[in-house]
C-alpha cells in the first residue's frame, strides 16, 4: 500500500482492526486523508434487522465508537441517507483539494 501511494496511485483502505499509531507509523511521510464513515445506531440496527444472517453483537455500538476513538479525520461522512455515489464524489473532491495542498495531509 505504501509503495503504491509513493508512486502516485491513490489508495483507499479501511483501517479497521489497526490502531491509529500503527497506521501512522506505517504511512509516515505519505500524504493521506483520514475519512470516517459513520452510521447512526438506528440505521445500523435497521440494516442488520433487514439481513437476518447478520445479527448484531451486544457491544456493537461501543465497538463502533472504539474504532474512531484515537482518530482525527479530515472528513466525516454519514451513510444514513447519502447514496454511495454522493459519498464517493465528496471523497474525490477532498482528494483533489488535498493534491493542491499536500502539506495539509502529511502525517
Amino acid at each position: 500500500m505504501r509503495s503504491l501511494a509513493e508512486s502516485g496511485v491513490q489508495v483507499a483502505t479501511a483501517a479497521g482492526g489497526f490502531d491509529h499509531a500503527t497506521i501512522c507509523d506505517s504511512l509516515a511521510g505519505v500524504p493521506i486523508l483520514r475519512v470516517a464513515l459513520r452510521c447512526s445506531e438506528a440505521v445500523r440496527r435497521r440494516r442488520l434487522d433487514s439481513e437476518p444472517h447478520k445479527r448484531p453483537i451486544e457491544s456493537l455500538d461501543r465497538a463502533v465508537e472504539d474504532v474512531h476513538a484515537e482518530w482525527t479525520y479530515e472528513l466525516e461522512l454519514s451513510t444514513d441517507e447519502a447514496l454511495p455515489h454522493e459519498l464517493a464524489q465528496l471523497l474525490l473532491d477532498l482528494a483533489a483539494r488535498s493534491q493542491r495542498n499536500p502539506a495539509a495531509t502529511n502525517l
